[in-house]
């Protein structure tokens, strides 16, 4: 029997390299990482069997300034910068690419030069095949340990010289059919027989084979084709069910093996990538994924309560939560309601009292206590008179001090109504100096921080009053001043108009039983009346 010997052999490479770091005195106690691959930038563990995670291990053990946070499995910029550092240091080409030189290198800094398991071979398919005319024969070696460049197949007496490995873990040649060792005319041609096959590489010499050649058809061993690339007989590749998933899914992917011209499975794409998260929207703002927002449960509270909130989490698209006002303001407290005395007895806010009318004696006049004050009730005959202050006038004077009003002095005239209400309150406002003057330009402050108005006579509603309106959006307690010049006279007055929030004070809440008993009070005025 015959027997034909393959090998890979690097050792012709180790010699100088373990010569350019001989100064480096090896370091005990330095993490000596299991490399038997090449290794370049942008590999993975996923493509090199956790080898990458291995170089980072000694580098961070080698080197005190290497972040610890950079150890991950990929072959990235961090790695590549130590990697050509430790060249450097080594007096080897700093390219960052990790053969047999660095790995030589980083065997003799660990202090030992068996830093990688030798070459093994599995199994060699197809492991015969017919010896003549037929030839070459092509086969694929399956095994560990094989180096990417510089693997020598030793085949009985021939060798075939500086195979490569992809992975690491296959190499695929041509089984010689000639004595290449010798030196006749015309070469030896191998007879029929089984021949031991092994490889030799940087990492050592392989186990030993049998491959048989003989007689016979050459078996037929074709090659397939696969998104443009030659898959060789016998050879697994990973494929992918789609080139994009959504994001939050994985991607799905099946081994094809290519079986003499036909390849397994069914899955065409070669990679695939998952998609990006998407953002969230809340009240036309943009919130990206994994962001978060604060939303409240109402825009405003009344006075004295809190303002519920939320954190709203974006998620792939999806807001988490329900709340949906982007703000919360707490309303100021309501503004107390003032009462009113006459002869000594309270009246609440919305009752009415019949007064002594001094301009026609021996009558009476019904007045309202609104917002603290007695003022005159609306009137559609003489509006520039609703709710003027009757403390303003003369025409109670008989009843001036029962209704807790001094001394009458004149003042420019201001009536406003309402004096109250919920926001938001509008207000109307009849004015004039004094009586017989002239309708002309005044100014009016509205007391809410709104520019003052300066009203000509185009508010004028006759010869002598202004009419004006204004409207107060938030609730609080206000100060309408009035203010007029001619000549060397000035005439002034102010009024104070109370803005009710969302919720009602207690004197509010009770705004109805108030009304019924000014309404009770105005009957029984009447039937007083009547009586007479």
């Amino acid at each position: 029997m015959h027997k034909l010997l393959l090998s890979f052999s690097l050792a012709a490479l180790l010699v100088p390299a373990l010569s350019l770091a001989q100064e480096n005195q090896p370091q005990p106690g330095v993490y000596c990482p299991h490399l038997t691959r090449d290794l370049k930038f942008r590999d993975t563990d996923a493509t090199t069997g956790g080898q990458v995670t291995e170089l980072q291990k000694f580098l961070a053990d080698y080197y005190e300034d290497y972040p610890s946070w950079a150890i991950t499995g990929n072959f990235r910029g961090t790695t590549l910068s130590f990697v050509q550092r430790f060249q450097r240091e080594q007096n080897l080409p700093a390219y960052g690419y990790v053969g047999p030189l660095t790995r030589a290198a980083i065997a003799q800094v660990c202090g030992t030069t068996t830093y990688t398991p030798p070459p093994k071979i599995d199994s060699v398919v197809p492991n015969s095949g017919p010896a003549g005319t037929a030839y070459p024969i092509q086969a694929l070696l399956h095994g560990s340990s094989f180096t990417s460049t510089g693997n020598t197949i030793h085949f009985g007496l021939a060798t075939v010289s500086n195979l490569t490995s992809a992975d690491g873990t296959t190499i695929s040649f041509y089984v010689p059919k000639e004595l290449n060792s010798r030196t006749e005319v015309p070469p030896m041609v191998f007879p029929f027989g089984e021949y031991d096959l092994y490889v030799t590489n940087a990492n050592g010499t392989s186990n030993t084979v049998v491959f048989t050649l003989t007689g016979g058809p050459a078996p037929t061993n074709a090659s397939c084709t696969w998104n443009n690339h030659t898959i060789l007989h016998s050879q697994i590749i990973t494929a992918y069910q789609a080139s994009t998933v959504a994001y939050g899914n994985q991607c799905v992917s099946e081994q094809r093996t290519c079986n003499n011209g036909t390849l397994s499975g069914s899955y065409q794409y070669a990679s695939c990538s998952a998609g990006t998260a998407a953002s969230c929207s809340f009240n036309g703002q943009t919130v990206a994924h994994n962001a978060s927002v604060t939303a409240y449960q109402s825009s405003s509270v009344p006075s004295g309560q809190q303002c519920v909130s939320q954190t709203r989490a974006c998620s792939n698209g999806t807001l988490s939560g329900s709340y949906t006002n982007a703000t919360c303001t707490v309303q100021p407290p309501p503004v107390a309601v003032g009462t009113c005395t006459y002869k000594g007895q309270t009246y609440a806010e919305g009752q009415s009292a019949q007064v002594h009318n001094t301009s026609q004696p021996g009558s009476f006049g019904s007045v309202i206590c609104d917002n603290g004050a007695w003022v005159l009730p609306v009137s559609t005959t003489q509006p520039q008179f609703s709710g003027e202050n009757i403390c303003d006038t003369n025409i109670f004077d008989s009843d001036r001090t029962d209704l807790g009003c001094g001394a009458y002095e004149p003042k420019a005239l201001l009536s406003v109504s309402p004096r109250h209400g919920r926001a938001a309150l509008s207000v109307t406002v009849y004015s004039t100096g004094s009586a017989g003057v002239v309708c002309a330009a005044h100014t009016i402050s509205w007391g809410d921080g709104t520019p003052t108005e300066n009203s000509g006579t185009a508010s004028c509603i006759d010869s002598f009053y202004h009419r004006n309106t204004h409207t107060y959006a938030s609730p609080g307690s206000y100060t309408i001043s009035y203010h007029y010049e001619q000549g060397p006279a000035a005439y002034a007055n102010s009024v104070n108009v109370r803005v009710d929030g969302p919720t009602a004070s207690t004197g509010n809440q009770s705004q109805l039983a108030s009304a019924l008993m000014a309404i009770e009070s105005a009957l029984k005025a009447i039937l007083q009346l009547l009586g007479q």
